[in-house]
C-alpha cells in the first residue's frame, strides 16, 4: 500500500536487501525488522478500541453486544490485548536483539 502512495520508494527494498546477500545476513536483518510488526499491531488494536470508546453510540452498541461477557467489554478486551500483546512484544523484542547482535554487515 505504501508503494501506491510513494512509488519512488519501490526501489528502497533493494537498498536494504541487496543482491548477493548471505543467508545469515538475511535472517539477522529479517529478525531486526519483522518482529516489530507485533507491537505495532497490538498498539493499533488498543488505539482502535479507544477511538471506538470515544463515540458514545458505538460504545453503547458494543456494550450491548458484549451481553455480559467480560472479555468482550472495553475493559476486558483491552486487558487481553495488553496481556497478550505485552507477551508477544517481549518475545519480539528478544528476536530484535538477537537480530541486532548477529548482524555484522548486509553482505
Amino acid at each position: 500500500m505504501h508503494i501506491i502512495f510513494y512509488p519512488a520508494h519501490a526501489t528502497h527494498l533493494k537498498q536494504f536487501w541487496q543482491s548477493g546477500l548471505s543467508g545469515a545476513a538475511f535472517i539477522s536483518s529479517f529478525l531486526l525488522v519483522m518482529p516489530l510488526i507485533v507491537p505495532a499491531i497490538a498498539l493499533a488494536c488498543l488505539a482502535s478500541n479507544f477511538l471506538m470508546w470515544l463515540i458514545p453510540p458505538a460504545r453503547r452498541a458494543m456494550n450491548a453486544e458484549a451481553a455480559g461477557d467480560y472479555e468482550m467489554t472495553f475493559r476486558g478486551a483491552n486487558f487481553e490485548l495488553i496481556k497478550w500483546g505485552g507477551i508477544a512484544s517481549g518475545v519480539a523484542f528478544l528476536l530484535v536483539l538477537i537480530g541486532a547482535a548477529t548482524l555484522t554487515n548486509l553482505r
